[in-house]
Order: structure tokens, then C-alpha cells, then sequence
């Protein structure tokens, strides 16, 4: 087993509990909604991209898709986008939880991404309030890796 397969192994069992990498199906379109939606306010920050990519690297992601994901535009109409890949649905939650981290990588959940996310959301069957419980989950698990690191690192991170 090579590094980025380990490193995906230990990702998936340590983010969603799994025991194996998931198939590859819907890999391109799940990197592509994460960034219609860090895009539904007409501005793509390099922070948002540069989420996407890691992440998408992180889970193990073939390097050619990593690759076109670093320069796609991000202007696909998101509820056109989902509806075309039926892979989507089956990881609905996660997908919005995803794209609500790809919004927020650059500290800041504007209106317009908040609004493609939920589109993309009640598309995909999920209510607004479950959208809601996922963006305050992510600020709780935000706020306690703040705290961990203050914790580790009381003066200032080193690097």
C-alpha cells in the first residue's frame, strides 16, 4: 500500500468511522459541487480551492483529478450539477457538510455560498434544518481545534 492510500485509509476511518476506502464513483462531481458552492457568491478564494484540493488529496483522490479540480471553474449551475450524478445523493449529508467547510475555508459564510448550499441541499432531500445542525456541528468542531491548539501551543504555533 502506497502513502496516499494509507494516508486515505487513515482519513475515512478517522473522519466517518469506515473500514475501507469508498469506491471512486462520484469523486469528480462531489470536488466540483464543493466548489460551485465556496463559488455561489461570484468570488472562488484560493483558501476555498486550496480546501477542496487538500481535502480531495487527503481522501485519496487520483492526482489527474486533484489536478482538473485545480482548474475548474466552478460556474456549473449547482442543482444541474447534483441532479447529473446520482452518486451524489447516496452522500448527501457529507456533501453538504463538505461544501459547507469548503465555504467557510476562508473564514467567512457569505449569503451567496449559504444560498447554493441550501439549494444544493433541498435538492438532494435535505431539510433546512438539518443544513443548520451541519453548519453548527462544523463551528463546534472548529471552536474545539482552536482550543486544542491553544492548549498544545500557549504561546504561538510554531510553523
Amino acid at each position: 500500500m502506497d502513502s496516499g492510500q494509507l494516508a486515505a485509509r487513515w482519513f475515512y476511518k478517522r473522519y466517518y468511522g469506515f473500514r475501507t476506502i469508498p469506491p471512486p464513483d462520484g469523486q469528480a462531481a462531489h470536488g466540483r459541487a464543493l466548489l460551485c458552492c465556496a463559488n455561489g457568491d461570484g468570488t472562488l478564494s484560493e483558501a476555498e480551492r486550496d480546501w477542496v484540493l487538500g481535502y480531495s488529496a487527503a481522501k485519496g483522490y487520483d492526482a489527474s483529478l486533484v489536478e482538473e479540480l485545480k482548474h475548474y471553474p466552478a460556474n456549473e449551475d449547482i442543482v444541474a450539477l447534483v441532479t447529473s450524478h446520482p452518486a451524489l445523493n447516496s452522500n448527501r449529508l457529507c456533501l453538504v457538510h463538505d461544501a459547507l467547510c469548503a465555504c467557510l475555508a476562508d473564514g467567512e459564510l457569505t449569503d451567496g455560498e449559504w444560498k447554493t448550499v441550501l439549494r444544493m441541499a433541498a435538492k438532494l432531500d435535505v431539510a433546512e434544518d438539518q443544513v443548520i445542525a451541519i453548519r453548527d456541528a462544523i463551528a463546534a468542531e472548529t471552536n474545539a481545534r482552536e482550543a486544542r491548539i491553544k492548549l498544545i501551543y500557549p504561546n504561538q504555533i510554531p510553523f
